[in-house]
């Protein structure tokens, strides 16, 4: 995981995670719920971009296992990614196995389509006939015919880049 300032001309590279299993979750809190950020003086989102592998953005209610013992129940919404998003979100790529019964594709697709009714430019990409532990192997040189996560993660990651390069050049321009 790591953080970096989006502000252009900051002269500190911005920064784009990648993450899967648990850790979408967390890295999502981390970077939609201010809270977790805001006593360290980044300032405005420092964040450029969110890269989710088959998270658990919105998995609430619970079904009765250990889940509910991980998650209290006055914890439970503060445990849910989805109820920080806020215009502030950064661009966000959400890749999701349609096959994933480990964490249900409903959970990318909820956070995309509140993202995406805040304003935050938000790609969902769903695998056909793919599972939850292919996404994230994919992104090993060996096993990228599994699914296209590397490519779609490269391409995320470039584009991104790309505008901030271009945002760097209209702000030192003026």
């Amino acid at each position: 995981m790591s953080c970096g300032t989006a502000d252009p001309g900051s002269g500190v590279e911005p920064r784009l995670s990648p993450e899967t299993s648990v850790r979408p979750q967390l890295l999502a809190l981390l970077v939609l719920d201010e809270h977790y950020l805001s006593s360290q003086n980044f300032g405005a989102q420092p964040f450029a971009g969110l890269i989710g592998l088959s998270g658990p953005y919105d998995f609430l209610p619970l079904q009765n296992g250990y889940l509910q013992d991980v998650f209290p129940q006055a914890l439970r919404d503060a445990s849910q990614p989805i109820n920080f998003v806020t215009t502030d979100a950064p661009t966000t790529l959400l890749i999701h196995g349609t096959d994933d019964t480990t964490v249900l594709p409903k959970n990318s697709q909820n956070l995309a389509e509140k993202l995406q009714s805040k304003g935050v430019q938000a790609t969902l990409k769903f695998y056909d006939d793919v599972g939850h532990a292919r996404v994230v192997a994919a992104l090993a040189p060996k096993f990228q015919f599994l699914a296209s996560t590397m490519d779609d993660t490269k391409q995320f990651i470039l584009h991104e880049k790309g505008v901030a390069e271009r945002a760097d050049t209209v702000v030192s321009g003026l």
